[in-house]
């Protein structure tokens, strides 16, 4: 059997920060930045308006796209990296956000609580998603040029300091997640 590696962080700290940032009020009522910056300047945590495909290898290791999305994106690069030259930095990493208006109660509760790693729940930033939840998939990392960032994408939010906490938080929880060693048999 392969030696597998253990977490490279404090687990049960990275869960406590979580659970204090949701059960806070704060996080409801300030989730989003109240007024946008009007400069072109990208941040991590940033909600992309971009329409373009799902791009992703398929079975066959072929590349693919599905055109079926919501069009909204959610910024996972650093905003160190965001703010670099091009030719340093010439990629970015996006993810998708797939809304539901329909989910049941049992599963938002559980979106709405960050319990799942895999996923981080967006609630909605603006009318043209109201009643909607937005669930961003850290399994569903799509690679773009910053270029094309900076050409065809929109802000349309952008998280608070405090959201933003919550997203890196559920973010190096899912990137250096226990290997699973001591799960149990």
């Amino acid at each position: 059997m392969n030696e597998r590696w253990p977490p490279i962080y404090d687990y049960a700290e990275l869960l406590a920060t979580i659970k204090d940032l949701i059960k806070n009020d704060r996080l409801t009522s300030q989730f989003f930045e109240s007024k946008l910056d009007t400069e072109k300047s990208f941040f991590q945590g940033d909600i992309l308006h971009l329409r373009a495909p799902f791009a992703y290898l398929n079975q066959d290791a072929q590349a693919e796209a599905i055109d079926e999305n919501s069009g909204y994106w959610l910024l996972l690069s650093n905003s160190c990296d965001l703010d670099r030259k091009l030719d340093e930095v010439p990629w970015a990493q996006i993810v998708p956000i797939e809304l539901f208006d329909d989910l049941p109660k049992e599963e938002i509760e559980k979106y709405k609580s960050y319990q799942l790693s895999r996923a981080f729940y967006i609630p909605e930033w603006s009318g043209d998603v109201a009643g909607q939840h937005g669930i961003a998939d850290f399994c569903r990392p799509v690679t773009i040029s910053r270029e094309g960032v900076f050409s065809h994408a929109t802000v349309v939010a952008r998280l608070t300091r405090y959201s933003w906490i919550l997203l890196h938080s559920c973010l190096v929880r899912y990137l250096a997640r226990d290997d699973g060693r001591r799960d149990p048999s």
